[in-house]
């Protein structure tokens, strides 16, 4: 299913509290003026590796992260995750984003702690190289926000004797999320047949207090309140489907 995330991940791009970590990236870390870069080493599925930057800013302001990922040589998918905290007179605000090259993220710190982790639960161990660097301002208004999407897919059941198919869906909490992506694929058991133009789904926020329907043929963006805990798909249709999700993070 990697494989299938990555090209997800990629067309999302398109379209559109927990605890610090201490990182030991000063190695790392090259001081240009205003800017500040690290890079390195990651493996598929090894968790201990980690590449890092730490950078103290000389005023409070807005900075922008940009990440590159580069595996021109591994045959496989990678899922490199950064985990970021932002610093602002001793308080932290936390975000973990999905990478692919070209993600960027802003915050208005004074500070900054990266660490780049590989995601993938399992594979060969192949090397890639992950890039990050840091300088002063925003990022573009691309209408589009740094992802998490810390899993591939999941089935939407279909409805039966009356009642829709649910899927809930935990929405991470303490890393920022402020909206969710979906798109669903295909029909379950019929190979990649489209989902018929017409169909309805639903979607439920929170407490499920309230509902949206939506056309499932099109992906799209639901806001997501800040308390939210759960999204909950609802599938109307006399078919199971699979649906790829992905959780827009501020910044």
């Amino acid at each position: 299913m990697t494989k299938y995330l990555s090209i997800f991940l990629a067309l999302v791009t398109l379209l559109g509290c927990q605890e610090p970590f201490l990182g030991d990236g000063e190695d790392d870390m090259t001081v240009k003026h205003t800017s500040w870069s690290a890079s390195g080493v990651l493996h598929t599925a090894n968790v201990n590796d980690v590449v890092t930057l730490q950078a103290d800013f000389d005023e409070s302001g807005p900075y922008t992260l940009q990440f590159s990922v580069e595996s021109p040589n591994v045959p496989t998918d990678v899922n490199p995750i950064a985990y970021i905290d932002w610093k602002v007179e001793g308080n932290w605000v936390h975000r973990e984003i999905t990478l692919i090259s070209g993600t960027s993220i802003s915050g208005t710190s004074e500070a900054v702690r990266v660490q780049i982790r590989d995601n993938q639960p399992g594979g060969a161990g192949d090397e890639y190289t992950v890039s990050v660097q840091v300088a002063k301002g925003t990022r573009p208004n691309v209408q589009q926000p740094a992802l998490y999407a810390n899993q591939s897919g999941d089935l939407i059941p279909a409805a039966a004797l009356g009642v829709a198919g649910i899927l809930d869906i935990p929405v991470p909490q303490g890393i920022g999320v402020i909206s969710i992506f979906a798109a669903v694929s295909h029909i379950v058991g019929a190979g990649p047949v489209p989902i018929p133009v017409g169909s309805v789904m639903g979607i439920g926020v929170g407490s499920f207090g309230f509902t949206q329907q939506f056309d499932p043929t099109q992906p799209f963006w639901y806001p997501l309140p800040v308390t939210t805990g759960v999204v909950r798909f609802i599938n109307s249709n006399a078919f199971a489907v699979d649906v790829t999700f992905a959780f827009g993070i501020d910044g």
